[in-house]
């Protein structure tokens, strides 16, 4: 099987709840928090490496099925 050209995944959704001087981020129907991280840029730029994991595990993980060589 020929490699696609474009790689397209659905991503978990986070959300992010602000109690008193804190906010907190949290996957989708989920009722588990992460932080409290001081401001909301702390917040929205602590979702991004865990967004990056995802996408990298699932990646690797199809690629590996497929045994493209992905170097």
């Amino acid at each position: 099987m020929k490699e696609p050209r474009d790689h397209i995944y659905v991503l978990a959704t986070y959300r992010i709840k602000r109690k008193g001087d804190n906010w907190f981020i949290g996957k989708t129907n989920y009722d588990i928090w992460q932080g409290p991280y001081r401001t909301l840029r702390h917040a929205t730029t602590a979702i991004a490496p865990l967004l990056e994991r995802e996408w990298t595990n699932r990646h690797k993980a199809i690629c590996d099925y497929h045994k493209w060589d992905v170097t």
